[in-house]
């Protein structure tokens, strides 16, 4: 936990602007940030073979609205006005504070999630699960049948993808048998000058 703390004392990790706090006001925000987080940490589920439970609780959120109340706790305990550290973060952020892991994703839910500080042992278990859900992934690739065009059948019958992108869907004899001639028979009206019928083949 010690070295979970440890890892969010660097702002560098945020590529956030040069601070204009004083090296005194940066050691007080820093102090009351981490005995915030070590109180909110004690009373949320802290399971180091299932680091995920109770890493929302643990988690600072910023949003352009939104200053986290544990950094504007931080700040007013710091006498450091709010919209200044504001300033000094990214407008959107999340950071998690995990056992074994401390990291953040700066920007929208589709960016990347950069890890501050990871336990060895955790970012080899990371690896291990990577590379057991990439073997899956391919695995079931290679035993799916390819893709099933809806409403098209092949010419034998059975359900199939089109063989290539140039290729039209093909209707077999025994699926539909539509008869090769057909005979419709249209009434002329007596006005139009010569009444009777026409065979139309």
């Amino acid at each position: 936990m010690s070295h979970s703390m440890l890892a969010i004392d660097d702002p560098k990790h945020l590529n956030v602007p040069s601070s204009p706090l004083t090296e005194s006001q940066s050691a007080q925000f820093q102090a009351a940030l981490t005995t915030l987080l070590l109180e909110t940490i004690s009373t949320s589920a802290w399971i180091p073979h299932a680091p995920h439970l109770g890493n929302a609780r643990r988690s600072i959120m910023v949003t352009p609205k939104r200053l986290d109340k544990t950094l504007a706790r931080a700040a007013d305990a710091s006498s450091i006005p709010s919209n200044l550290i504001i300033t000094l973060l990214p407008s959107e952020m999340v950071l998690w504070v995990d056992p074994g892991s401390v990291c953040y994703r700066a920007g929208s839910d589709h960016a990347p999630v950069v890890a501050i500080w990871e336990d060895p042992a955790v970012q080899q278990q990371r690896l291990m699960q990577q590379q057991i859900i990439k073997q899956r992934w391919s695995q079931t690739q290679l035993s799916q049948s390819p893709p099933q065009m809806v409403g098209y059948m092949s010419p034998s019958g059975r359900s199939s993808g089109l063989s290539s992108a140039s290729s039209s869907p093909q209707l077999s004899h025994q699926q539909f048998s539509l008869p090769q001639r057909t005979k419709v028979t249209m009434k002329m009206p007596a006005s139009m000058g010569s009444a009777g019928n026409v065979m139309v083949n």
